[in-house]
């Protein structure tokens, strides 16, 4: 079968690689369409210290039941999401039920190969079906918008809090849809490139996008949020200064979520931090109930991530195309490689 493979940073081609084969409980699965993560990108320039080389890449994925054991629950023919965090069962945060966090979590197109092949092969319980009706673009981004929903059912966030999502990038703008139509929080996000705050403005209709280098950003938070500052802040910018400087935005009592991740140390206000008695909470992957909530808004209509999409190829087109989307950097909201 064919496969993209990152050889070494910078060096991505098409190579022939053997079918994997499917251990009992596992399933094969042709994937339809592969969306691409930011952190692709990371590997790609040789900033993911969790990946070694040779890999496929390829973890937000929607794909075809081809071939399956008896048992596994799932058909030929079944349309499915990968849920792609591999846990090992046994660690104490697993037993917890934090299997997102496990001690020695693999994740597709990380620590193994992923899903810009023909093929690949998965758990059966690491398959979720998605109706027919869902166009396989949007079903990819059920992994992305899964770690967004993730971040979002950690703040605790309910109907009515003022809700401040910083960074407005996929996973943000994620935090912020779900945040919107599920939780029916009152929500604003931030971000300091104008493109992308009209971008999200445009495509999914947020009143409330500032500039957080704005000389009026804390008087604009306070006007949105009736002078209370938010209820909660989450961050999704992996910026280290935006990670400390966000506490500034929020409310006394209330609760900070980090979903992006920072290289860099980050030095909170002490002071600030402790007369809020601030909640601070990062996130990590998802669970399978942040899948089933996704999938069931899509589904449903609820929540339509279309707008995400920016950028599509083929597979056969995705070697250089890949390449293009990684020096566009930042004009590229989504990117979709469609398999077939």
């Amino acid at each position: 079968m064919k496969a993209l493979i990152l050889e070494q940073p910078f060096h991505l081609t098409l190579h022939d690689v053997p079918t994997p084969e499917i251990p009992p409980g596992w399933v094969l699965v042709k994937p339809i369409a592969v969306s691409i993560c930011g952190s692709d990108y990371h590997s790609y320039r040789g900033e993911n210290a969790l990946l070694t080389y040779p890999r496929i890449l390829g973890h937000e994925v929607c794909g075809r039941v081809v071939s399956t054991r008896r048992g596994s629950g799932f058909s030929e023919g079944d349309k499915v999401v990968l849920m792609p965090y591999l846990s090992c069962g046994s660690c104490r945060p697993c037993r917890k039920g934090k299997t997102n966090c496990c001690d020695h979590l693999s994740v597709y197109g990380v620590h193994r190969d992923g899903a810009l092949a023909d093929y690949f092969a998965a758990p059966a319980d690491h398959l979720v079906k998605i109706e027919e009706k869902v166009d396989a673009s949007l079903a990819a981004l059920v992994e992305p918008l899964s770690i967004s929903t993730h971040a979002v059912e950690r703040s605790s966030a309910r109907k009515g809090d003022d809700v401040l999502v910083l960074g407005a990038g996929p996973i943000g703008t994620g935090a912020a849809l779900m945040a919107r139509h599920i939780k029916k929080a009152h929500v604003a996000l931030a971000d300091p490139d104008p493109s992308r705050r009209a971008f999200v403005a445009k495509e999914f209709g947020f009143a409330d996008v500032f500039d957080p280098n704005s000389s009026d950003y804390e008087t604009e938070i306070r006007e949105w949020s009736h002078g209370q500052l938010a209820d909660i802040v989450i961050d999704s910018t992996g910026n280290n200064l935006s990670m400390a400087q966000g506490l500034n935005m929020l409310c006394h009592g209330g609760r900070m979520v980090w979903v992006g991740i920072s290289s860099k140390a980050i030095a909170l206000d002490g002071t600030a931090f402790h007369v809020r008695e601030t909640e601070l909470f990062d996130s990590r992957a998802a669970f399978p109930s942040d899948f089933d909530e996704v999938i069931s808004a899509i589904e449903s209509g609820l929540v339509n991530p279309r707008g995400m999409i920016t950028h599509q190829a083929t597979f056969v087109e995705s070697e250089e195309a890949f390449r293009k989307w990684e020096q566009l950097r930042g004009k590229v909201f989504k990117a979709i490689v469609k398999m077939e």
